[in-house]
């Protein structure tokens, strides 16, 4: 049994820093229009911004914004 057809079996992952969210998040208001969102672009439990959307030509996208790094711990003396 063959679960994959020619064309619909990728991804495209566009993937930044938070420097680059309100161009990432262009993207993904152009390209989810008129295609289907499978996850919405929210807070991830890792603590990006992430979101997965089909096209409307049936492409396969991941939208992933870098959320705030960790503060470096201390140097002890």
């Amino acid at each position: 049994m063959d679960l994959a057809s020619p064309g619909n079996n990728f991804s495209i992952s566009l993937s930044g820093e938070q420097a680059d969210e309100g161009e990432l998040r262009g993207y993904w208001d152009k390209l989810s229009a008129g295609g289907a969102v499978t996850m919405p672009l929210g807070l991830a439990p890792w603590g990006d911004t992430f979101g997965m959307c089909t096209d409307r030509f049936g492409v396969n996208w991941l939208v992933n914004i870098a959320g705030a790094a960790a503060p470096e711990p201390a140097a002890h003396s």
